[in-house]
């Protein structure tokens, strides 16, 4: 079950601005790091005022069918973008 972290949820509600779109996919080259991987703009526009809810790592509902750790979810995100509505989970890997 999510637990909603207070800060995270005063900062959506004050934290909101005209914001950029959602790219979706992975969106223009940024850049490459050291070890010379490209990285791209995909999950680059979510802002902390996209935040809904957010909970602790590993806490795993425990099902027993070897993929409990695959369930964790840590993090929710919203954006409401004219009249689509775009949504990220975060899973713990």
């Amino acid at each position: 079950m999510l637990r909603p972290y207070a800060s995270a949820l005063l900062f959506c509600l004050i934290g909101s601005t005209a914001l950029a779109a959602i790219t979706v996919g992975p969106g223009p080259s940024l850049g490459t790091d050291l070890a010379g991987w490209s990285w791209y703009q995909e999950f680059q526009d979510w802002m902390w005022s996209d935040v809904r809810a957010l909970d602790v790592a590993d806490d795993v509902y425990v099902v027993g069918d070897g993929y409990d750790d695959a369930r964790d979810l840590v993090a929710f995100y919203q954006r409401f973008e004219g009249d689509d509505v775009r949504m990220r989970v975060d899973l713990l890997d």
